[in-house]
């Protein structure tokens, strides 16, 4: 068989090349058409853009020669000359001229170029190209028109044949061994063309292209294949005639560089062909090799639809789980090496069945899942992560030193599948396949493989549905038992059953339809301890109102039920075998061994925690997420029975309360003294509400000045005289208190359980807290005119509810406002009568002023008009004060009037009035008539007194004083003539020498 696919290989490598042959000959054909053609478009190409080029400058050059008809001047033909050179863009290399026929030019532009050789011709002409001397023998054409109405003139544009202007627009050539030629079409050539500068072999005119042209003269375009010249090279040749003028224009290439490059394609060709035999040899011998492959292949699938059938019927048929995993291994090593099935259990993979060759030691084998992934780790391990079928068809990769490598070596494994089980969406195992050959697991035997793991997750699938229909029926039973409860309480709620009456049918009521083993009801004790009133269940009539456990601290608060306590919500417990709850937290009896589930939940009251219900099933893993929904909906409903019922009481509270508010608001509007409305205010809190004792005080030198306190008894009355520094602030380095809180911060401060709390001293600290039946203590700051303070309220344990809140904020507002009050109308009181002081008083001596004078004047008028009224009056008026003024400034003089103010009041009587009338000048006023001898006394004292040195900023003063004084004995005289009698005196006495006085 082999060696006739050996002959049939060598046929076709022999047809093969000669396929190549014939194509490369097809090729060499294509390839000269090809250059043809292209020649032909490159002359093609040439020719239009040099017809359109020379058609353009004929159509220029005749409007020009128009233009110079009948008006010939050189200055005129030299204008005109310069406008067409500027309208046909010429290079500097061309020359524009009007000639005579013997080609001598008259007016040009440009270089000279002698043209006398030339013979003119037809209305418009372009000469063959001929040699210019001036441009060292380079060809060049001239093109023309007669000039109408002229003496045998001509316009002419002489320029390079060369075509400078236009090689720029000539289509680059596509082989650069291209010649392109200009031919008269008389088959003249021109020597050489500057288009491209290739050097080129001057030709005669009779040459062989002379011919061809000549031979082709009916032709305007065509292709040749022609030696150049008599012993020239093979050429391929393309010519194209201007479609308005005698030229040809002639590509040429020669054959050896087309020769060349189809060489160049032919070794590519060559290359090619030797890749393609000898990639399809290789394929032939690849196929013999799989086809040898595929008979052996074919016994194996064979055996795969065999297992695969096995595995369908055992599956099919199994009772558990259990004896199909067993049965399904051993039925796989009929057709594999070794089979096992591992599961996943947190983060390692344990072996759960095997078979074959190392079947014991792989049942005793673990496999981390912890490790990242590593293409070293077991196959087992990196299809579970990967969560797909993972195949290894040559085991060299699993490290050696691990359990599993060594195993591998031992016992020969060569290959290796692994399918990923995926359980409740999940990756719950492994299924292992092994084989001691390599490369077993290609793409017929992959599918089947995966079809097994397939029906084997089918399989595990239909043990989960059995389960989970057992797992509905008795959540069913459960979601049943919830409902009942919720319809008993909610009936209960109506029927106005006390606390404990509602709190023990919630027990009675679940286990009434026998599932759930056991019910309690707890309730947290003040010592940190937990216990359970009300039950019902299997083996917990006798134990629970006796049972208590610790949920503060300790071993015993380790348990779910203290934990639920302490998180605050609930917590659910799926295994009582290794539950700390059903161990280690209680003592069970028997019956309670048969509890391998619990789920606790939080039962609160006015948003606070109050009881823990605690259900207890027999299964493990019964309580999910639906469960836990049921019970945060029952204790809900419990918590808010349970709040209404305290609302109800809280509601008769918050009666007496509002009268107590009403009278208190009623005693702050109507009371005026502060003490009073205090003292008031504490009685009437103390007998309208359940408080022990209350209080107000206000901070005062860091101590607490109690303005009003009242207590229940008198023992706490006692207590709280003593505490009450360290009921303010605290010891030293001691927790802070609420009252220090309140005063310190202004904001009120409640607890309403004080022995639970930790940021306030307890027992040890503060006796006073310390008394059994308090517990709840409230503190709201009140503000004086210039204190904090604050108005405290103690009671039992949760006295202070919201609403009681609120009233006892109000009442310590109603008090700030009052205080604040009573401070504002003394504050005004008092600045009024600062205003009546300032009014009749100077502002310098603090004695009456004019003002006051005038007011005791009227007083005197009025009292004169009832009856004789006896009076004196005295005006004194200071001697040397301007010189202190002017010697020591206004200062000085403000001291001087200070000091004289009071040596006058020291020297007159309590009785006397005295008043500064302006400047230096005072009046004294006595409402009697004083014997002379006591007024000479007096004035005379005075005198003396004014003339004591008056000491200022190290300088001694000294002033005199001059006194006037008038009397009236009738008690008649008006007051204002008396005052003219007294200025008059004070005139004798300054008259007379002042510092002295003279009576009236």
């Amino acid at each position: 068989m082999r060696r006739l696919y050996v002959r049939t290989l060598l046929i076709l490598n022999g047809l093969a090349i000669l396929l190549f042959v014939y194509l490369s000959h097809v090729f060499w054909d294509f390839t000269i058409q090809t250059t043809q053609q292209r020649l032909l478009v490159q002359a093609e190409a040439t020719s239009v853009l040099l017809d359109h080029r020379w058609h353009r400058n004929q159509q220029i050059i005749e409007q020009a020669a128009k233009r110079l008809a009948g008006t010939f001047s050189p200055s005129s033909t030299k204008h005109v000359l310069d406008q067409l050179q500027h309208a046909l863009e010429t290079e500097r290399m061309e020359t524009l001229a009007v000639m005579t026929t013997t080609g001598h030019d008259l007016v040009s532009v440009g270089p000279h170029i002698s043209v006398d050789h030339i013979v003119f011709q037809h209305t418009f002409f372009i000469s063959p190209p001929f040699s210019s001397k001036q441009h060292r023998g380079s060809l060049v054409v001239l093109e023309g028109t007669p000039i109408d109405d002229s003496d045998h003139l001509y316009l002419g544009m002489i320029q390079p044949v060369g075509l400078f202007q236009i090689s720029r627009l000539v289509p680059t050539p596509l082989y650069t061994g291209i010649h392109i030629r200009i031919i008269q079409a008389e088959a003249i050539r021109q020597p050489s063309s500057l288009l491209f500068p290739t050097p080129s072999t001057m030709s005669d005119p009779n040459s062989w292209l002379a011919q061809v042209i000549q031979h082709t003269s009916n032709t305007s375009f065509g292709v040749l294949t022609h030696t150049m010249g008599a012993h020239g090279n093979y050429c391929i040749i393309g010519y194209d005639k201007l479609q308005h003028y005698p030229f040809y224009i002639v590509s040429s290439l020669p054959v050896n560089t087309v020769f060349w490059t189809w060489i160049h394609s032919m070794f590519i060709g060559i290359v090619g062909f030797l890749m393609l035999v000898i990639f399809s040899d290789l394929a032939i011998f690849f196929f013999l090799f799989k086809l040898d492959a595929s008979h052996n292949r074919k016994k194996s699938t064979l055996q795969l639809y065999e297992i695969l059938s096995t595995v369908t019927h055992i599956t099919s048929t199994a009772e558990d789980e259990t004896t199909c995993l067993q049965t399904l291994v051993i039925a796989l090593c009929a057709c594999f090496y070794a089979a096992s099935i591992g599961q996943v259990d947190g983060e390692r993979v344990t072996i759960l069945f095997s078979a074959g060759p190392g079947a014991d030691q792989l049942q005793k084998l673990s496999f981390d899942l912890s490790n990242e992934f590593s293409q070293n780790a077991p196959l087992a391990v990196r299809a579970i992560k990967a969560k797909q079928i993972s195949y290894d068809n040559h085991l060299q990769r699993v490290d050696k030193q691990q359990d599993y490598g060594m195993m591998i070596e031992e016992y020969s494994y060569a290959s290796e599948l692994s399918i990923p089980l995926i359980r409740q969406q999940q990756v719950w195992g492994v299924l292992n396949l092994i084989s001691d050959r390599s490369g077993v697991f290609d793409r017929t035997v992959l599918p089947l493989a995966n079809q097994i793991g397939h029906v084997l997750q089918d399989a595990l699938e239909r043990f989960d549905l059995r389960e989970a229909q057992a797992i509905h029926d008795q959540k069913n039973d459960i979601h049943l038992a919830f409902h009942d409860v919720i319809g008993v309480i909610a009936q209960a709620s109506q029927d106005h059953l006390s606390e404990d009456q509602l709190l023990q049918l919630v027990c009675d009521t679940f286990i009434r339809r026998h599932v759930f083993t056991g019910v309690e009801i707890g309730m947290p004790l003040s010592d940190g301890m937990f216990q359970f009133p009300y039950y019902a269940g299997i083996g917990i009539d006798d134990a629970s109102n006796h049972l208590e456990i610790r949920v503060d601290h300790g071993p015993l608060s380790q348990g779910p039920a203290s934990r639920a306590w302490q998180s605050g919500r609930y917590l659910v417990e799926n295994d009582g075998e290794t539950s700390v709850a059903m161990i280690s937290s209680r003592q069970r009896t028997d019956e309670r061994n048969q509890w391998n589930a619990s789920a606790y939940f939080i039962i609160n009251r006015e948003k606070e925690k109050y009881a823990l219900l605690g259900l207890y099933h027999q299964d493990k893993a019964i309580f999910d997420e639906e469960f836990i929904q049921l019970g945060i909906r029952l204790v809900e409903l419990i918590g808010q029975i349970l709040t209404n019922q305290e609302r109800e009481a809280e509601l008769i509270r918050l009666h007496h309360f509002y009268e107590a508010l009403a009278k208190a608001n009623e005693l702050i509007i109507h009371m005026n003294d502060s003490q009073t409305l205090f003292h008031q205010l504490g009685e009437l809190i103390m007998c309208r509400t359940e408080a022990l004792g209350c209080y107000i005080g206000f901070e005062k030198d860091h101590h607490l000045d109690i303005k009003s306190r009242l207590f229940t008894n008198a023992e706490l009355e006692i207590l709280f005289d003593q505490s009450i520094a360290q009921f303010l602030y605290g010891f030293p380095g001691a927790p802070p208190t609420v009252v220090g809180d309140v005063l310190l911060t202004h904001q009120p401060v409640v607890v309403n359980r004080y022995s639970e709390t930790t940021r306030y001293p307890g027992k040890e600290g503060y006796p006073f807290m310390s008394q059994s039946e308090l517990d709840s203590i409230a503190a709201f700051p009140i503000y004086g005119s210039d204190q904090v303070g604050v108005l405290t309220v103690l009671g039992t344990t949760d006295l202070f509810s919201s609403e009681i809140i609120t009233l006892l904020q109000s009442l310590a507002n109603n008090i700030t406002d009052k205080l604040r009050q009573l401070h504002t109308e003394q504050e005004r009181n008092s600045a009024q009568s600062e205003l009546a002081y300032q009014a009749f008083h100077d502002a310098l001596t603090r004695i009456p002023n004019r003002a006051y004078l005038e007011r005791m004047i009227d007083h005197i008028l009025v009292k004169q008009s009832q009856s004789p009224y006896p009076l004196t009056l005295i005006i004194a008026d200071l001697d040397g004060f301007k010189q202190i003024n002017d010697t020591y400034g206004h200062r000085a003089g403000d001291v001087v009037l200070q000091v004289v103010a009071m040596r006058l009041k020291e020297c007159l009587r309590s009785d006397d009035r005295i008043f500064r009338y302006g400047g230096d000048e005072f009046i004294i006023l006595v409402e009697e008539l004083l014997p002379l001898a006591a007024m000479e006394r007096i004035c005379k004292q005075t005198l003396q007194r004014i003339q004591e040195p008056i000491l200022w900023d190290g300088n001694s003063l000294t002033v005199g004083i001059s006194i006037g004084i008038a009397q009236d004995s009738s008690g008649t005289q008006s007051p204002r003539s008396l005052f003219k009698e007294a200025d008059e005196a004070l005139f004798m006495a300054k008259k007379a020498g002042k510092n002295t006085y003279v009576i009236r």
